[in-house]
């Protein structure tokens, strides 16, 4: 049998990984600072703002009063935090706001 890595240097080189994953990851949420993206609506958060995905898989919050569950609504992200963005819906009044038509059959996959 090969010889194993030792568990010190497992740790040292997935702790490594990690942090290059975090860092990739905010190098690519940053690109989108500023830009308005079409964003998924899926949830509510604890603290009561949506929760969504862009075409890019970038989570976004946003407050909004209205029901926005299953739609696609325009977003400026404005911020990160921590391993999703914020933003601000922008105002739709005079645009349809896209509804996304389900059943009670489907199940979300999404993480």
């Amino acid at each position: 049998m090969a010889a194993q890595v030792e568990p010190r240097v497992r740790f040292e080189r997935s702790e490594q990984l990690r942090i290059l994953s975090s860092k990739k990851r905010i190098a690519f949420q940053r690109q989108f600072l500023d830009l308005t993206k079409d964003v998924l609506v899926e949830d509510r958060t604890a603290e009561g703002n949506w929760t969504g995905l862009t075409s890019e898989y970038i989570r976004v919050n946003f407050r909004s009063y209205l029901d926005l569950a299953n739609r696609i609504v325009p977003v400026r992200i404005s911020e990160l935090e921590g391993e999703h963005c914020t933003g601000n819906i922008i105002d739709t009044s005079s645009s349809p706001i896209h509804v996304l038509p389900t059943t009670t059959d489907e199940v979300s996959v999404c993480a």
